[in-house]
């Protein structure tokens, strides 16, 4: 098989890998890789085109936000950019704080209580337009009480 020939590049998988997350997900890497449970030189690593992406990982990144593979590996199949990956990125970062905030002080969400959460972050990120630093997260926390 000749070069020209080959399908798959670890060099075009970088490169719409930082197209998902910089253009797609307005994200840094530190936050791609905590939504996806990767280590921040994991990421780098990906991004650099020095190492193949995990099957594992692969995985997390459809089920968590949405990436298609086939788009991720050989530039086929779904476009992200029809996509509000953001969102779901957000809203995973935003629940994760409040988790630990609620872990720290011992307290748990009854579902009716989680549910409420859910939305009070969705129309949170929504409403600022995607600034994680906004969010209310000790109003959040206030539903354990």
């Amino acid at each position: 098989m000749k070069t020209e020939d080959k399908l798959y590049s670890r060099q075009q998988v970088a490169k719409r890998l930082v197209e998902f997350r910089e253009g797609i997900l307005d994200a840094s890497q530190v936050t791609l890789a905590a939504a996806i449970d990767v280590s921040v030189r994991t990421m780098q690593t990906y991004e650099q085109s020095r190492a193949d992406i995990s099957v594992e990982v692969l995985i997390r990144l459809y089920e968590r936000l949405g990436l298609d593979p086939l788009w991720l590996l050989l530039g086929e199949g779904r476009d992200p950019s029809h996509q509000h990956g953001k969102s779901e990125l957000l809203v995973q970062e935003a629940s994760r704080a409040v988790e630990v905030v609620l872990q720290k002080r011992k307290l748990t969400l009854t579902p009716e209580k989680h549910s409420t959460l859910v939305k009070m972050v969705y129309l949170r990120l929504r409403d600022e337009l995607g600034d994680i630093t906004k969010v209310d997260v000790a109003g959040m926390v206030s539903l354990a009480s």
